[in-house]
């Protein structure tokens, strides 16, 4: 994964916490500061779980979406 770079913003620089999904990898610092992100980084594994399991099933294109439209994402939906 060493040649492996951010979707969203092309950094090659993707942090302890990285986010992967269907086409690619989201760098912590695109993650910062967004729902999927606060859930990725929590300590409980579950919420750890959540943000994985959505990003197993979506894209980067899903996750502009998301954050673009400024509302909270609720990530129980995906239990």
């Amino acid at each position: 994964m060493k040649n492996t770079k951010c979707v969203i913003c092309g950094s090659n620089k993707l942090g302890f916490y990285r986010l992967h999904v269907q086409d690619g990898v989201i760098c912590h610092s695109c993650l910062k500061g967004t729902p999927i992100g606060e859930y990725g980084a929590s300590l409980a594994e579950h919420k750890r779980s959540l943000a994985a399991f959505w990003g197993s099933r979506n894209t980067s294109k899903d996750f502009q979406a998301l954050t673009n439209a400024g509302k909270p994402v609720d990530l129980s939906a995906y239990k």
